[in-house]
């Protein structure tokens, strides 16, 4: 039973860190391309972030790019995020 804990405390403390690596990685994109980041801005619209489609088309190279994987096409709309989280949530899916 103790060995069955371990293996479970370990994909758990695994798992978070996966969570925190792709949500910090994303935050560094954004910091590479002007965008001053803090995580009360996770929730804001990329708009009111001063993300455009020329610079969400980089974020979405760069993200390709870090992460190994490339958007769908019927995912490379701006139209279709509304704040960073749904960003990373779809950038989740992928990986």
């Amino acid at each position: 039973m103790i060995q069955c804990n371990l293996f479970v405390s370990k994909v758990i403390n695994l798992l978070g860190g996966y969570k925190m690596r792709v949500e910090e990685t994303i935050y560094n994109l954004l910091n590479k391309n002007g965008i001053d980041w803090n995580e009360e801005l996770y929730n804001a619209q990329l708009t009111d972030l001063g993300i455009d489609s020329m610079l969400f088309i980089q974020l979405v190279v760069d993200i390709e790019d870090e992460f190994g994987f490339e958007f769908d096409d019927e995912d490379l709309l701006l139209e279709l995020y509304d704040t960073m989280e749904d960003v990373i949530n779809k950038v989740k899916k992928y990986i």
